[in-house]
């Protein structure tokens, strides 16, 4: 038989780093994977202005490649969400990439805002172009062909999309969704 060497404490060292890189790795991979198609539909309570801001990481760099900048102003207090959290990550994915379908030749500033407004939870998109890139972009954020899921989402949370455009090139997305019962005063 073919004795092994004995380890010294440097290779125990690495092989403790290379285990707790995999599962660092493993979960990672496991995180993705539940935010890009959400396995469970499960009703919580969630924060989604902390939502809206992991999503705003996730695309902020493709928002950017699009030419479009992004501003996020956080609310004062958490804004509470009933619903499945996953589908409503997604949801907000697929709303924010939408502009990276209309050419944006001279650029797209995105503030976000996010409040109550009466009993509702609501986020404004507002997307700044130049005037004349306004219906392009107005048509491709407007455009949910090819996502019925889109509206089933919004069906279910109780959600509404209203969209306005204006002559400035200012375009407007409110989402709203209602309250959960325990924040409603």
């Amino acid at each position: 038989t073919v004795a092994r060497p004995a380890q010294d404490d440097a290779e125990h060292h690495l092989l403790r780093l290379a285990l707790n890189q995999c599962d660092q790795m493993r979960r990672l991979l496991r995180e993705l994977q539940e935010f890009v198609a959400p396995a469970s539909t499960e009703q919580t309570t969630f924060a989604l202005d902390e939502t809206l801001e992991s999503v705003l990481l996730l695309v902020r760099k493709q928002l950017r490649i699009c030419g479009c900048g992004v501003e996020f102003t956080r609310p004062a207090q958490p804004l509470f969400l009933q619903g499945a959290e996953g589908r409503i990550r997604l949801l907000l994915v697929h709303l924010l990439l939408r502009c990276c379908h209309a050419p944006l030749r001279e650029g797209c500033r995105l503030h976000v805002l996010a409040g109550v407004e009466g009993d509702k939870t609501q986020l404004i998109l507002r997307w700044q172009v130049a005037p004349e890139q306004s219906e392009d972009l107005h048509l491709a954020l407007s455009n949910n062909e090819g996502a019925p899921w889109f509206d089933t989402i919004l069906c279910q949370h109780g959600g509404k999309l209203q969209v306005q455009q204006r002559a400035d090139g200012l375009i407007m997305q409110m989402l709203s969704f209602p309250l959960p019962h325990e924040e409603i005063r």
